[in-house]
């Protein structure tokens, strides 16, 4: 049986408390996030539908040793003998805390089907070291090898009948975290990004003004893919009688972006995994590119100019009032970025008499810059996620979507 529709959700969990002011104290309730899985399993017999049933009934005590089915692992080299199986180096993050693989050969490539269950004893860069050799060939073109992970088996939400023999039901399970003792991946695969076509094609920095930075852009599947909400510190007071006010906390707004992003490859999911353990949910403020143009530059900007000059004369009335001084990032149209920080907003009436809008930059810009070359200009927030929860719905083994929430915070 096989997974036909698939969600494995990471999980924090942190404390907020907010003060009047609007800032945040978060603590970390959790050092390590849990692992759930949610697979469908449609019965293809009577014998598989009564496992089924079977499942749903075990005591919760009872754990299983359940296939990763979402991230089987692929030789990188067909394997003729011997106890080293070499596979593609973007497989090796799958078998974090994996001390058994099961390895499944399908009958389409000229070989016999057969699957079989074998402990590792190491894992090196690309290389899974088992106990008990496999001397028998196996192709890279039909061979998955699935990590085993021992879980146990959440109560059942429910099973649908098909007909007397048949079944369906989606099965949870929770990934126990057993860390073997004897085995681990090397570190790298656990920390660093994976690079691949596309990725990270302004080279934005993965730290910059002390913290970490949101690398992965939205895709703009739809319209509806992107959106942004804002939000205030403020209380209304209304006695309900006509009459009210506003209690202002802070003059600060609160950017909160929505994105459903498609990553399309397994590195890309890899990375994504990789980023929320590093912000650790809702515990680490980060920041983050809008990746739309919140600023049209109008001007050349030069090395020595501490201002650029943008086509908005009124922006300093909406937000010079607002006290939330932004940074934000330029993205060009020969693949390169910047980043600068807000001092204040204002207009300057121009020579010609045009009236523009003035932003006042905190240092000099430090880089010469043609506007023609300006792709666009977006603002670089300083988020977190508004969820401890990272949940991935996979299409395939290699393409999976999700939706992160980004609420803009006030840390310094």
């Amino acid at each position: 049986m096989s997974g036909q529709s698939i969600t494995e959700k990471w999980e924090y969990k942190t404390d907020i408390i907010t003060s009047y002011d609007g800032h945040e104290q978060r603590i970390k309730l959790r050092q390590k996030p849990r692992h759930f899985l949610s697979y469908d399993y449609p019965a293809m017999d009577s014998m598989q539908a009564q496992w089924l049933r079977g499942l749903g009934r075990m005591r919760q005590s009872d754990t299983y040793y359940i296939p990763m089915w979402h991230s089987p692992v692929h030789l990188r080299e067909s394997h003729i003998a011997g106890s080293a199986l070499y596979i593609r180096h973007e497989d090796m993050m799958a078998l974090d805390n994996c001390e058994y693989i099961e390895i499944f050969v399908r009958d389409d490539v000229n070989q016999t089907g057969v699957n079989m269950v074998r402990q590792v004893y190491e894992y090196l860069d690309g290389i899974i070291g088992v106990t008990k050799g496999i001397n028998k060939p196996l192709n890279k073109l039909n061979t998955c090898i699935y990590p085993l992970k021992r879980c146990s088996v959440q109560p059942m939400s429910g099973l649908q009948y098909i007909w007397s023999n048949g079944s369906n039901v989606t099965h949870n399970f929770e990934d126990l975290l057993l860390i073997p003792t004897t085995v681990h991946i090397p570190y790298k695969y656990l920390s660093d990004y994976e690079e691949y076509d596309q990725w990270n094609r302004w080279s934005l920095p993965e730290e910059a003004w002390g913290k970490q930075v949101l690398i992965i852009p939205p895709q703009w599947i739809e319209d509806s893919s992107v959106s942004l909400n804002v939000d205030k510190n403020i209380f209304r007071l209304d006695n309900e009688t006509g009459i009210f006010q506003y209690d202002l906390k802070n003059t600060k707004s609160y950017d909160i972006h929505t994105w459903e992003l498609n990553l399309m490859n397994r590195k890309s999911i890899n990375n994504m995994i990789r980023f929320f353990k590093r912000v650790e949910g809702m515990y680490k403020s980060f920041y983050c590119p809008s990746w739309v143009n919140d600023i049209n530059i109008i001007r050349d900007i030069e090395a020595s100019q501490n201002y650029i000059y943008v086509d908005w004369n009124k922006i300093s009335d909406f937000y010079i009032s607002n006290k939330r001084n932004k940074k934000f990032v330029i993205f060009t149209k020969d693949w390169k970025c910047y980043g600068l920080e807000v001092w204040t907003y204002g207009y300057e009436k121009l020579p010609t008499g045009e009236k523009v809008g003035k932003i006042i930059l905190k240092n000099t810009a430090g880089f010469n810059l043609s506007v023609d070359n300006i792709l666009m200009t977006s603002y670089a927030n300083l988020v977190r996620l508004d969820s401890d929860e990272l949940q991935l719905n996979y299409e395939t083994e290699t393409v999976a979507n999700v939706t992160l929430v980004m609420r803009e915070v006030d840390d310094v």
